[in-house]
Order: structure tokens, then sequence, then C-alpha cells
């Protein structure tokens, strides 16, 4: 919470991990098992000589391993078994184990999660705009790298519309009146944030969400009493009443002779000796289907059975709509829609390259295909190969979503060598040229 005059952001920042360090006492190597406690990954082990005070670091996978519950064994060939030999050497007859520990390790440890579900609360005062500017939610990792996803006020409108508001409407004791804005967040959707590294969730160390204002407060500072009016300048209230994972109901694209999906589901009870239940069904598929698409490269439209050059490495955009509406495709906002690149020339089986269906709902005024709004974005790399290439759209689909382009075109490609600019030569080592 901050007064709206004052003008810095709001950052809210949840740690994830912290730094925990355990003490293997060498007398006790034998004898007692010896873990770490809440362990998501390792920093360092090391001990000190006694006489010289150096600290020497033992050799994780070679002197150690750390399972995924925390358990540390040692091989035989370990230089802790050379320590407990000359226990004297070693200050304090201790090596010590620093490492990254989380009282969300069981969650952090989910490989099937398909996202994040975040309940995010706001005021609900709502004049032409909501309160919000921006909304930057931050995933940090123990590598250094961040992962990101934007909303503008124009993505937190809809939850504002008169004839939604009510259901997203509460009362928080100390707040007021707020509202509580659903949040999905694609693991897939985290990766081209970051195109160069991948996410993991076993590496997440924090999340942050960082609020920036409105530049003018929705509605009025006024208020009106029987006989006189006052100013009252409101605070910027915001919170996180939820944050917690989700997991697609199928991960498997395979339909059967009938079209459908199989799924199955397990239940697991860790307090009774992991007995669960298991179950399976089948899912029927929606026909998803893109209609009026247009390609473009270097701001140029490509046009059917036209050749058109692009230089290696470019990158071709393609705009299209769902089945001729102004309308997102049906849950749009838990799960990316994944387009492929395909070879025209070989019935659509060989892929080019990977994209996905990017839902642009505020006014683009630079769109290339006067779609000002409401319609969808992708881009696309080339073949890596110089050559001509027949090429057209198409998507492997999700286990509810069979997604296709109506009578997609197919458009040749010609990927040229790059060109290099007087400018900025490139210079190679004498050992990598003849």
């Amino acid at each position: 919470m901050k007064h709206v005059l004052a003008g810095d952001s709001i950052t809210i920042t949840n740690p994830l991990l912290y730094n925990s360090t355990r003490q293997l006492d060498l007398n006790n190597i034998y004898n007692i098992a010896f873990g770490l406690p809440n362990f998501m990954r390792m920093q360092e082990a090391f001990y000190y000589n006694i006489t010289s005070g150096e600290k020497y670091v033992l050799l994780e996978n070679v002197d150690y391993f750390v399972h995924k519950s925390g358990v540390v064994d040692f091989s035989q060939y370990s230089v802790v078994h050379d320590l407990y030999n000359n226990i004297s050497d070693v200050r304090d007859s201790t090596v010590y184990f620093t490492y990254y520990a989380s009282e969300f390790k069981d969650q952090l440890n989910l490989s099937n999660a398909d996202g994040f579900f975040i309940n995010f609360t706001m005021p609900e005062v709502y004049y032409e705009h909501t309160s919000i500017s921006k909304l930057t939610i931050n995933f940090y990792d123990t590598n250094g790298q961040t992962y990101s996803k934007v909303l503008f006020d124009i993505d937190l409108r809809k939850y504002f519309l008169d004839n939604v508001k009510s259901q997203y409407e509460h009362y928080i004791f100390g707040l007021g009146r707020m509202m509580a804005i659903p949040i999905y967040v694609d693991i897939n959707e985290l990766d081209f944030s970051n195109p160069h590294n991948t996410f993991d969730i076993g590496l997440l160390e924090s999340i942050s969400f960082t609020i920036e204002d409105s530049q003018q407060w929705p509605g009025s500072f006024i208020q009106n009493f029987a006989n006189y009016s006052v100013i009252n300048l409101p605070y910027q209230r915001v919170g996180i009443l939820d944050l917690k994972l989700y997991n697609l109901i199928s991960d498997s694209i395979d339909a059967d002779e009938n079209g459908y999906v199989n799924s199955s589901i397990v239940f697991k009870a860790p307090g009774y000796y992991n007995l669960y239940g298991q179950t399976e069904f089948k899912i029927k598929r929606l026909d998803i289907k893109f209609t009026d698409l247009k390609v473009f490269a270097y701001n140029e439209e490509i046009m059917e059975d036209t050749e058109f050059m692009v230089e290696y490495s470019d990158r071709i955009e393609l705009n299209f709509r769902w089945n001729n509406s102004l309308s997102s495709v049906l849950m749009n906002d838990i799960y990316q829609l994944p387009l492929t690149l395909n070879n025209a020339s070989s019935n659509k089986t060989d892929v080019f390259g990977f994209s996905m269906a990017n839902w642009i709902g505020k006014t683009d005024e630079d769109s290339l295909s006067g779609y000002l709004t409401k319609y969808y974005y992708s881009q696309f790399k080339v073949p890596d190969g110089l050559g001509i290439y027949n090429i057209t759209f198409g998507s492997l689909g999700t286990p509810i979503f069979n997604i296709s382009f109506i009578d997609s075109p197919s458009y040749l490609v010609n990927v040229t060598q790059e060109s290099l600019l007087a400018a900025e030569p490139i210079y190679l080592p004498e050992d990598e040229y003849e």
C-alpha cells in the first residue's frame, strides 16, 4: 500500500529459497545417515585444514551425491574416507554443506507443472481505466536469469466490465472494496520471454510483482457530504491472495480413431504410504480454425505462390484471427496455442520451426495487416538452410484443441546469405579460414 502522490512503484517480492548449512561430523560418517532438510540445490561442500586454515572444496557427483530427497551418499572413492582416517587434520572434524533450501520443495519439484495461477488483488475503482498502468511479474532463478510476464491496464479492464465485475469484487478487512484478478502464467510463455534460456521451475529462486500507477487516478478525489465537500486522496492497494501451480488435464495430443485424447489422473496420499487412486477418461478435442492469415517479411506482405527473398536467420511474421471473429480462443489466458512452420512439399509433415499464437487485445497502431486490435500475432525464423522453400503453417494442437489454418496457402521463400554492412565487418581468427 502507498499514497497515490508517492511516485515510486510498488514491488512485492516472494522469496522461495533460503540459504542453509548442515555440518557433517566425520566421527559419525559410518554410523549415522546424513541429509539436507528441504534440499533444492547444492552450493558447495568444504572443510578447513586445522594447520593452515585453508579451505578445501569437495566435488559434487565425485566425492558426494545428493538425492532429490536431500539424502547424501558418499562413493567409495570419496575424499571423506581419507578425511576420516586423518581426522586430526580437519578443523572441528567437520565438513560443511551449504545449499539452497525451500519450504516449497514439493511444489518446486513438480516437473509436470504447466504454469502458475496468481490471484491478484487491486482497487475496484474504475473510470475509463484502472488504477494500474502496468503489472510486471518477474521469475528469478538461481542462474541469474529472469523470466517475465507483463500486463497493462488494457489487459485488466475486462474484469471491470459491468456484466462481469461482480464476479471479481470482494471486501478485504483493512483494504476495503477490492478486485480479485485471476492471472495465468504459462511456462511456455515464460520461455519466450527469455529465448536464449529455458525456464526450469526447480531453479526458481523468487517471484516479484512490480506495480506502476496509472498517470491519473480513475474517478474523482472529491467526496461530497451534506453541506460541504473534501479532497480525499486515495492509496494504491495491491496484494497477492493466492499463488499456486496448475497442470493441464492431459499432456497427450495423440487422438484415437474416434478423435479422442486419452488422459490419466492419479491422486496420491503422501501421508498414507503414497497410496493412490487412478482413473482414465477420454477428451473430445475442439476444432480451432484460424482464418484471415496474412504473412509479412521486412514490413512487406508475402503473397501466395510468389517467390520472396529472405536473408538467412531473419524472421517472418503472421497476423490472423480465429474463425473470422474478434474473439480470442477459449481459455486463451491459461494455455498458449502452438504453431508450426511446415514444408508444404511433403504433405506438411516436415516441420521447420515452432512458435506461439499471441493474442493482441490492445490497439496496435504498427500492425502490418490493418488489424488494429483483437487478432493473433506470431513469428517464425526462416528455415535453416539456403535455397527455395515451399512453406505453409499449421499446428500440432493441444490436448483439448485440434488447431488448423483454414485453406492455409503455401508461400515460396528464397533464403539467401546474410548481407554484411561495410561499416561493421566481421573478423575471423587466422585458424578459422583458409
